[in-house]
């Protein structure tokens, strides 16, 4: 490659990032203040909390627990027919708010309203923590303005929407789908389809199987797991896939980072690896292609006698392909 070429390739190098990251600069200062918003919160939540609110209902399985309130959520799997709920709040939570439980048929719904309609509720001086037990075969709902959220040991389906607070996650069966505003979410042992909406955070999936679909503002994802189709789309930030078992069709885009997919050796599949500003690495064998141009280059081919697509973009990063140690 000639000295004029490489002084082109890093000059583009540069500007592409520099356009890319100015792009989203304020989606990342409105992430930064999302997360001083939860580490405001987490502050309030310093001040001695108190239980304020039990109760304890019977259910039929497959009903639903339905959350509409700020606050951290932790819900437990427990061998019997009963949803249990135990709220604990600050005093200024106890002042400002009335908690509300109610039971319709097998689902049970628990909300706050404001004691003062017409005053101005301030949450970063509002603390409460839901302890919830609920039977294994259950569905949970929730959508919180602030604060995390760990379930765990369910065999049901899962819906967050979350402003702001991590998402813990393990050993579920059942479709999950997350929408968060920031935050880190973690999600491990899990046997269902994964629907991920995040505007900023880490995401970490160990153990998936099942589909996984993933939009990201910016954060890096790392994911390992089996049995599913996969498709990730993030603004910014390294993707890290290791994924084993059969082919079902994996596309992997990043406006800035870099990408790194781990398949098995005997992996099917028709793949496309593509970096406009940064280096291309295969261990299997593919076709390498570069724009003359433009520092822009390609890699693609079947391996295995090909199969569903396997497809790894980035516009300012690295792409790596490694076959899986066995």
């Amino acid at each position: 490659m000639s000295l004029w070429f490489r002084l082109v390739r890093v000059r583009f190098k540069e500007r592409l990032k520099i356009s890319i990251f100015g792009k989203f600069r304020v989606r990342f200062i409105l992430l930064t203040m999302v997360t001083l918003l939860c580490l405001f919160s987490h502050s309030a939540g310093a001040a001695k909390l108190e239980l304020v609110k039990e109760d304890a209902f019977l259910v039929a399985e497959g009903g639903n627990l339905i959350i509409e309130s700020s606050g951290d959520v932790w819900v437990t799997v427990v061998k019997n027919s009963r949803v249990k709920i135990a709220i604990f709040a600050n005093d200024r939570a106890v002042k400002e708010l009335d908690f509300k439980v109610e039971q319709r048929l097998n689902d049970v719904k628990i909300w706050t309203e404001e004691k003062d309609e017409g005053g101005s509720l301030n949450f970063n001086k509002v603390a409460i923590k839901y302890k919830i037990e609920v039977p294994e075969k259950y569905n949970i709902e929730i959508d919180t303005s602030g604060g995390d959220v760990d379930i765990s040991g369910l065999a049901g389906n899962i819906d967050i929407e979350t402003a702001g607070g991590d998402v813990d996650v393990r050993e579920i069966i059942g479709q999950i789908k997350v929408q968060s505003a920031g935050g880190d979410l973690l999600f491990k042992e899990t046997k269902g389809d994964i629907e991920i909406s995040s505007a900023g955070g880490d995401v970490h999936s160990e153990d998936f199987d099942g589909d996984v679909n993933i939009s990201s503002m910016g954060g890096d994802l790392n994911l390992s797991g089996s049995n599913g189709k996969i498709k990730i789309s993030t603004a910014g930030g390294d993707v890290d896939v290791l994924y084993f078992g059969r082919n079902k069709g994996i596309s992997i885009s990043t406006a800035g980072g870099d990408v790194t997919l781990e398949i098995p050796q005997d992996f099917e599949a028709d793949v496309v690896l593509r970096a406009v500003v940064g280096s291309i690495e295969s261990e299997f064998d593919l076709e390498t292609n570069q724009n003359n141009w433009l520092p822009t280059g390609s890699m693609e081919g079947e391996i295995n006698g090909g199969g569903a697509e396997v497809t790894c973009h980035t516009a300012a990063g690295d792409v790596t392909l490694r076959r899986l140690s066995s």
